[in-house]
């Protein structure tokens, strides 16, 4: 399997069919030719699919190491299509501790359309346990949680979930593929914010789901769709709640990633996350390992701060220069 930063550069991509351009072009059409009606080349119109979109949902699922993916509009976007594939009466176990935006979309957007909830500690297995009722059909967890950073056992949860036939779900925005991937975990669905690490750069709001290539939850087909993958598509197609201008903002967040992924690789040694019991959090843990002088070794496919790399003190450097400039 090709090592992270490859997949960051070469996932997805390949040379374009007319010119031969080696990088993605932008495509910019709302619409694409039809060989004859109902007969197009692979798109039709671009809330359906557009090749920009694709090669960016195809990079997407590689560094997840999952099947498919698919992007919308924003991270609450993408999270409402996971939500519409349930009926009214069914029901989600989550965790407490959940970005606010989510738990809004839960308590008051989902619920009146008869979706339930019930929040448990997830630190706390037993009380996850104790929530599933006959109708769960989701477990859904941020890790870490915005914002007390509460970290849990994605692997024990997603078995959970599957052995009572229900989608275990995990939030990954604020750890990303690069440091966790809960599809290898088990965990049926991962989801991002990618506004948020995916992006880094403060200029594209958007969403993702990722799906495992073999979830392990019971699906019922339905006309939307008999697996989690085709009913997502159908609903980002139905819904429409995909990228905002997609054939300009797709191509940035590709650009963005790899960026993220070469050069923008903290200097310090990440801190291991790892499932910790009720009453710890990330804060705690960090600071036991530190007090343990515990030994930091940097992921194997990052790389040192280089003799190049910028100053800590390049500010105050640049001052000093500066002062000596004439006028």
């Amino acid at each position: 399997m090709p090592d992270f930063e490859t997949d960051v550069v070469h996932a997805g991509v390949s040379p374009e069919p007319v010119t031969g351009a080696v990088m993605t072009p932008i495509f910019q059409s709302s619409t694409f030719q039809q060989i004859s009606p109902g007969k197009h080349k692979g798109y039709e119109y671009t809330r359906t699919g557009n090749p920009t979109r694709t090669v960016l949902e195809t990079q997407l699922a590689a560094l997840e190491r999952g099947d498919k993916a698919l992007c919308f509009s924003s991270g609450t976007s993408a999270e409402d299509a996971v939500l519409n594939m349930l009926d009214s009466g069914d029901h989600v176990v989550t965790c407490d501790d959940l970005y606010g935006g989510t738990r809004r979309l839960f308590t008051r957007v989902a619920a009146h359309r008869g979706i339930r909830f019930t929040f448990v500690d997830a630190r706390d297995l037993n009380e996850v346990e104790a929530a599933f009722e006959h109708k769960t059909k989701i477990v859904w967890v941020e890790s870490p949680t915005n914002p007390l950073q509460n970290v849990f056992d994605i692997r024990k949860i997603a078995d959970l979930a599957a052995s009572h036939g229900a989608i275990s779900l995990v939030d990954n925005t604020f750890l990303s593929p690069y440091f966790q991937r809960p599809l290898e975990l088990g965990a049926d669905i991962a989801l991002h914010s990618m506004t948020k690490y995916l992006n880094g750069h403060s200029d594209v709001v958007m969403g993702a789901v990722i799906v495992s290539k073999t979830p392990r939850a019971k699906i019922a087909p339905d006309d939307r769709g008999d697996s989690l993958y085709t009913k997502l598509k159908f609903l980002q197609n139905a819904v429409g709640a995909v990228p905002r201008k997609t054939p300009f903002k797709s191509p940035n967040s590709s650009p963005s990633i790899r960026a993220w992924s070469t050069s923008s690789i903290p200097a310090c040694p990440p801190i291991p996350v790892t499932w910790q019991p009720k009453g710890s959090s990330m804060a705690s843990a960090a600071r036991s390992a530190s007090e343990s002088k515990a030994e930091w070794s940097r992921p194997s496919h990052s790389s040192p701060r280089s003799e190049s790399s910028p100053s800590p003190n390049l500010s105050a450097e640049w001052k000093a220069s500066s002062s000596t400039r004439p006028s």
